[in-house]
This record gives structure tokens, C-alpha cells and sequence, in this order.
């Protein structure tokens, strides 16, 4: 009945008086560990309280006890709820490797961005195209002056001169005609305002003033994720003039579509037209971390709404590392439990002050010292077969290669997709452990895998399902 209300659970070692927390005008609560003492004042802040069955035996942290909470005006909760009900319900989609990626930031404007846009947009390019993309992109700038009438373009940066002119992000200007275009391209960057001018009015005096560009055939795009608008900063004198040659372009919906037109509608290299794929998964992107910045917002707006919200929030990050530390040190020991009572040959590789270590590092973000390995083994025939956690938190199961005997059978290691570590000591074949086909990674809780250890039951599950994988491998060892 408790659960069905919604409540916020808070968890302690010492039973205590509810009568006793209720008279108290400064309401403390202590947490105790083996690490430190912590205590939390005038909780939870905002929230009329009601203590409700006290002294529950805690199921995820063992010898803690649970005081329930119940919260009269879940307002603010339940906001905070709605939020993160729709990013768990948001579909990612891994689309493997991605050529620029691999070389470059994903977010890069200028080593990236910029170079790959002005190539297309070059006539001299090597993608033997000619103004076709220019003629294309310039159909989303109708206020632009005639440069698609004139073919004598030089454009910065291109294949041959990579570097900005002018610091002009792309740069397409008609010598003869002085016809020019300028792009900036924002990507989630400030912008580079001064305090005696700003960026955009620095740009178009540059072009003006400096190159001699008469303002009539001069036009400045500023290109950003979902087409904002420039800040009044930026534009300086020029941010109450009407007609200021400017045009915004944003990359999820123009750019976007002016690629996938150029795929549709031009004779493209296959080579180019998989570039121009594994660009637009890059815009894609720009729209998902758009929403994941309006997430943000919604879930800061929606914890900052209430002072009892924003001090549970904060109670809750300054002891995470002792949620991980017992959630940790309880995989650990279960695992063990279960190794012992399925395998008759387990042994512990794991020292218990480097074990206790390498859980310390893992929970309080300093797992970097080398010694702070190890693991548990089995022995099976002529095979020991280990659980290890490397230094870098990822698990692994597999076995040693035996000494002086020849390694195993090609078809073997393929069928339980085991992979040959040579520089290991000894060598071994090794897989890492999963749950619901995602890696188990104990150094990272922002994983699905790893978080959800704090759960007994997924706890639980994840154990058995790498005693069965033990159990599987050691069966079908040759002889």
C-alpha cells in the first residue's frame, strides 16, 4: 500500500523513535558506514511529511534498515517522473561506425563541419560536380545576391587549402563579380563576441570594410543545429537593421534536406553518396542531443521547483558512492557464494584488502592504480576456468590456456565466441560478461547493466547467468 502512494524511502542503521523524528523541528537523519558519517538537515525541505511502517529490513543493502516517507504534495515529483518516464522510453539507435567520427569530435565545426560543407559546395572539388550542390543549397537562400549566376568561385576551406580565410568558418566569394557569401557554423559553441563588437557585425565589417565587398552583394548564413537566430550581441549595430543581409539555416531540417535532395536528384559516386549516409547520421544526432538538452532543462526545472526535491537530489548524489560501494561489495561476495556452491574446485584469486581496493576505486572514481585486479577460478580437468575484473572495470569469463598443451580448437572458440588473449599471464580465452545482451562494466553506473546490480533480482539473475555460461564452457572442454 505504501508503494502504490509513491514515497520516498530513506534508508539508516539505527532503528530509532518515529514519535521521536516527528517532534523534532530540525529533522537529522545519520546514515553509518565503515566509510564515514553523514547527516542530512531539514529533510526533505517543501514536503509535508507522514511516517509511515518504520524499521523495514532494507532488500538492497543488507543490515540497513527502511524508513518510509510519505510525501503529501508529489507535484513536484511527479513532474520530475514524467521526464524520466519519456527518456526511458526514448528509442537510440546505434548506427555502427562512422567515418567521421573516427577521425573527428562529432560536434568539430571547423575540422570537420566546415571542411566537409565547403568541399561540397566547391565546384573545383574533386567530386567532379561542379556548382550542383552550390545551385542547391542556394534554392534555402533566396535572399542571397546572384552568385549562382557567376562560376568563377573561390571557396575556403577546400581539398587544397584547409585553413579559414578571414576566420570566416566557409567562405564563397566570385572575385571578378565580388559577389560572396560567408557561413557561420555554430555547433553548440558560445559565440566570439567582444566587448566593442560582436561577431556577425565583426564579419560583415571585415568583408565590407577591409575586402572591399560592396554590402549589396555580400550575405552572411548563420548555420545552426535547428536554425536559432543570432544573439542581439552578435549582430552589434546591425540588430535593428531590417534589411541585414542574413539567412539561418539550421542542419536538422535544411541541410538535411538539401543532402538527401542532392542523393535523389544527382548522379553521385558511391563512394561520395556513403559519405554523404554517414554525414546525415551527424544531423540526426544534432536533434537527439537537442532533446536530451530540453530533458535536461525539464528535469532541472522540475527538481529546482521544490526545496524538498532539490535536497533529496542532493543527499542522494553526495552518498551515490555508497550506494555503489555496498552494491559492489554485495556482487562480489553473492557471485562467490554461488561459484562455491556450483563449482567443488573455486578458488579466490581475490586478496580481500585488493578486492575491498578495487571496489573503493570503482565507487569513488579512482580506479587507475594497476594491482587492483583479480578474480575467482574454477578448475576443470586441465583447464581453470575465472570471473576477472581488469583494471578498467570491465568482467570477463573464460579460461587459461593450459601450459604446454596446444590451444584450443578453432570451431571451439567460435561457438562460444571466446577471444584469444596472448599477451595475458598466462594467455587465456576470454569473453566479457553481460546481462540482457549489454556488457557489465563495474566501474560505470550510468549503464543499464551495472546500475540495475542495485537491484537484488537483476543482481541475482546477472550471477546466474554467468555461472551458466561457466558451467556450458566447462562442459564442452576437449580433453
Amino acid at each position: 500500500s505504501v508503494a502504490a502512494q509513491s514515497a520516498i524511502v530513506i534508508w539508516y542503521t539505527e532503528p530509532v523513535e518515529v514519535r521521536q523524528l516527528m517532534s523534532e523541528a530540525d529533522f537529522r537523519l545519520h546514515t553509518h558506514n565503515q566509510h564515514s558519517t553523514h547527516s542530512f538537515t531539514e529533510w526533505p525541505g517543501g514536503f509535508p511529511l507522514i511516517f509511515t511502517k518504520p524499521h523495514l529490513p532494507c532488500p538492497i543493502l543488507p543490515g540497513i534498515f527502511v524508513l518510509f516517507v510519505m510525501i503529501a504534495n508529489l507535484a513536484p515529483l511527479k513532474t520530475l517522473l514524467k521526464v524520466m518516464e519519456a527518456h526511458h522510453t526514448k528509442q537510440v539507435v546505434d548506427e555502427g561506425f562512422n567515418i567521421f567520427t573516427a577521425l573527428h569530435h562529432k560536434w568539430d565545426e571547423t575540422r570537420l563541419h566546415s571542411r566537409f560543407l565547403s568541399v561540397l559546395l566547391d565546384p573545383n572539388a574533386s567530386h567532379g560536380l561542379g556548382r550542383q550542390f552550390l545551385a542547391r543549397l542556394l534554392a534555402y537562400i533566396p535572399q542571397a545576391p546572384g552568385i549562382e549566376a557567376y562560376g568563377n568561385y573561390l571557396i575556403h576551406p577546400n581539398e587544397a587549402d584547409k585553413g579559414e580565410r578571414y576566420h570566416f568558418d566557409i567562405f564563397i566569394t566570385d572575385p571578378v563579380s565580388r559577389t560572396s557569401l560567408i557561413i557561420e557554423n555554430k555547433i553548440w559553441a558560445g559565440e566570439s563576441n567582444r566587448e566593442d563588437s560582436g561577431q556577425l557585425e565583426r564579419y560583415y565589417d571585415r568583408a565590407t570594410k577591409e575586402l572591399g565587398i560592396p554590402g549589396h552583394k555580400l550575405h552572411l548564413v548563420y548555420l545552426t543545429p535547428t536554425g536559432w537566430h543570432p544573439s542581439p550581441a552578435s549582430l552589434g549595430k546591425y540588430d535593428e537593421q531590417d534589411d541585414f543581409p542574413l539567412t539561418c539555416l539550421s542542419y536538422t531540417q535544411d541541410i538535411r534536406a538539401w543532402l538527401v535532395s542532392c542523393q535523389k536528384e544527382l548522379s553521385l559516386p558511391p563512394t561520395l553518396d556513403s559519405a554523404i549516409t554517414q554525414y546525415l547520421t551527424l544531423i540526426d544526432d544534432m536533434s537527439t542531443t537537442e532533446a536530451q538538452n530540453k530533458e535536461g532543462e525539464a528535469i532541472r526545472d522540475a527538481i529546482g521547483a521544490n526545496d524538498g526535491l532539490m535536497a533529496a537530489t542532493k543527499y542522494l548524489l553526495d552518498n551515490f558512492g555508497h550506494v555503489k560501494w555496498h552494491t559492489l561489495h554485495a556482487f562480489w561476495k553473492e557471485l562467490e557464494t554461488a561459484m562455491r556452491a556450483a563449482f567443488p574446485s573455486f578458488h579466490n584469486d581475490w586478496k580481500e584488502e585488493v578486492l575491498l581496493s578495487a571496489i573503493n576505486q570503482m565507487a569513488y572514481k579512482d580506479y587507475h592504480r594497476r594491482e587492483d585486479e583479480g578474480g575467482y577460478y574454477i578448475t576443470y580437468g586441465n583447464y581453470d576456468l575465472f570471473v576477472y575484473q581488469y583494471t578498467d572495470g570491465k568482467l570477463y569469463y573464460g579460461l587459461d590456456k593450459p601450459t604446454g598443451k596446444p590451444g584450443l580448437p578453432e570451431e571451439f572458440v567460435r561457438q562460444h565466441q571466446l577471444k584469444e588473449d596472448t599477451i595475458a599471464n598466462p594467455p587465456n580465452y576470454q569473453r566479457w560478461c553481460e546481462y540482457d545482451g549489454e556488457t557489465l562494466e563495474l566501474k560505470d553506473f550510468t549503464r543499464n547493466t551495472t546500475f540495475g546490480l542495485i537491484n537484488p533480482e537483476q543482481r541475482k539473475a546477472t550471477i546466474q547467468g554467468i555461472i551458466d555460461k561457466l558451467k556450458a564452457l566447462a562442459e564442452a572442454l576437449p580433453e
